[in-house]
């Protein structure tokens, strides 16, 4: 739990959290696996390599963001498992989201993780205030470890804007290897009910429950 402005260049990196010490079987912590609230900024959870990955499973939400005081901004989550075992092939699925991120939290990434096997959503961003700048790009959400399994997140692949704004949000981009894998998931690929500046670019959705894309909530 990292939590207000004191919180502040901190790493996370080559852990278990909510597994046993092989990674093989959940003992999931009861709230979050990682808290990032309250002006905790520039820290990271993972790191350039697979060297750094955390296995985050089985908890309430994988990686939190943000907080009610607000201000948690420019913090990195890269090339972490987020809801499976560590081989990333068996649904370990934390109990809520796998990223959730929100309420005034401004320019955060989420960059090259495996996000599947969540009880709700991938990725969440904006259910609360408002998530400005978000970078999500070069994730496997929704599969294997291998980007072609199926391994869905039971909700959608990335939710925005439910209940509050993740404003000026890039999914994926213009340059090769930006772009997210989307597929597998239960309901929609991307969902974006009320925000503005969201860029979808360059990204593989397919095979999800319902529309890869829906903007605002009208099926």
């Amino acid at each position: 739990n990292f939590a207000g402005t004191g919180a502040t260049g901190n790493t996370i990196a080559g852990n278990y959290i909510g597994l046993n010490a092989a990674g093989t079987a959940m003992l999931g912590n009861s709230n979050d696996g990682v808290f990032i609230i309250d002006g905790a900024s520039n820290n990271t959870v993972g790191g350039a390599t697979s060297a750094y990955r955390n296995v985050i499973a089985g908890n309430s939400d994988g990686v939190q963001i943000g907080g009610a005081a607000g201000g948690s901004n420019n913090n990195l989550v890269q090339n972490n498992y987020i809801g499976t075992d560590v081989t990333g092939t068996l649904d370990f699925g934390n109990n809520d989201d796998g990223v959730d991120i929100d309420n005034a939290a401004l320019n955060n990434q989420v960059i090259g993780n495996l996000i599947s096997g969540n009880t709700s959503d991938g990725i969440d961003l904006g259910d609360a205030g408002a998530s400005t700048g978000t970078v999500i790009r070069s994730n496997l959400i929704g599969t294997t470890a291998d980007g072609s399994g199926s391994l869905g997140n039971s909700g959608r692949g990335i939710l925005i804007g439910n209940g509050g704004t993740a404003n000026s949000t890039a999914l994926g981009g213009t340059t090769a290897g930006q772009g997210n894998t989307i597929a597998f998931n239960g309901q929609e690929g991307i969902h974006i009910i009320a925000s503005t500046g969201v860029s979808i670019l360059g990204n593989s959705i397919y095979s999800n429950g319902w529309e890869g894309i829906e903007l605002a909530s009208d099926g």
